[in-house]
């Protein structure tokens, strides 16, 4: 429509955080931060590595960090999962998979291909019924709500962080000691001064952007809110840790640091899990990827395998 839109001489100011389509549809190109202009490039003066270094005010050496390169033992392993909605219908058949300490598994799949019932379910979070097996760190263990699943050492980033992730109209102290409730607490009395110690050092190390800890965690941009989401999962101490688009309706500059987050936790040898439904995201942050289509894993790949054609192929067509 848009491209219709410019042969008919329609004037289009098109602001979008997806560069690509910035790139795609734009003849000239104005960059902002914080308000204020800082340039302004025909198509062909910029790139998109030199866009997001305008925008978030640094030079950027790679759009993705670098991948760890020491994956340990096998973290979590799923054998066999099946799942079936409130009215009966299965969503996932048959799945299986595992992900071993300091890795990042990417899955990819179009909308409706079960990615994030799969996340739910085996988080104990899923709302009908559940089948299958789940062992974390070589023990089998029974995961039917997200108290089991923390209590085990899982944290998810939730695909809605309005609706799952935050609780509106709390502070961002409140949302991000929701999940550690115990460290703070002593014969059933908060430790506020602990808490209140423990939060801002959160929110310093994650460069949250709020003017207080008690601010309303409602009033915050989406990428700060995002933030305070995986503030949340962090005091948890995970060892597993699914993201379900854990990118979604931010800008460039959170990205980045989001980016750089999965990096440093991969690092220290916390397993990963991220579903995206942008595929430089997943080719770029992962060590492998599974394509789920219909409730399926559709392919496996690995390595040089992992192209947005080879990704694309499998969730899109009929083996």
């Amino acid at each position: 429509i848009l491209g219709e839109l410019k042969k008919r001489d329609v004037g289009l100011i098109y602001i979008s955080h997806r560069l690509e389509e910035v790139f795609r549809f734009s003849d000239r190109i104005t960059v902002l931060r914080d308000g204020r202009t800082v340039g302004s490039f025909g198509r062909g003066e910029l790139d998109e590595t030199k866009a997001i270094e305008l925008m978030v005010g640094r030079e950027i050496a790679a759009k993705f960090p670098l991948r760890n390169t020491s994956l340990g033992a096998v973290a979590i392993e799923v054998k066999n999962l099946n799942v079936w909605n409130s009215d009966g219908a299965r969503v996932i058949g048959d799945l299986s998979f595992s992900v071993r300490e300091g890795e990042v598994l990417g899955i990819a799949g179009l909308m409706g291909s079960g990615r994030t019932e799969l996340l739910m379910a085996v988080f104990g979070g899923w709302d009908g019924r559940v089948s299958g097996s789940v062992s974390v760190g070589g023990v089998n263990r029974k995961i039917t709500s997200p108290a089991d699943a923390i209590r085990n050492g899982l944290a998810l980033v939730t695909e809605d962080r309005k609706g799952l992730g935050l609780v509106l109209g709390q502070t961002v102290r409140e949302n991000i000691s929701l999940a550690s409730l115990k460290i703070f607490s002593s014969l059933q009395l908060m430790l506020r001064r602990k808490e209140n110690r423990v939060v801002a050092e959160t929110v310093s190390g994650l460069k949250i952007k709020t003017h207080s800890t008690e601010a309303d965690v409602s009033n915050l941009s989406g990428g700060n809110q995002q933030k305070v989401v995986f503030g949340k999962w962090m005091l948890t101490s995970p060892k597993i840790l699914f993201l379900d688009e854990p990118t979604r309706g931010i800008d460039v500059g959170a990205k980045q640091e989001i980016y750089q987050e999965i990096a440093r936790l991969a690092q220290t040898g916390v397993a990963i899990v991220l579903v995206s439904s942008e595929l430089p995201e997943v080719i770029g942050l992962s060590h492998r990827v599974i394509v789920m289509r219909e409730g399926g894993l559709a392919e496996e790949l690995n390595g040089d395998q992992i192209t947005p054609e080879a990704v694309i192929a499998a969730a899109a067509l009929p083996a």
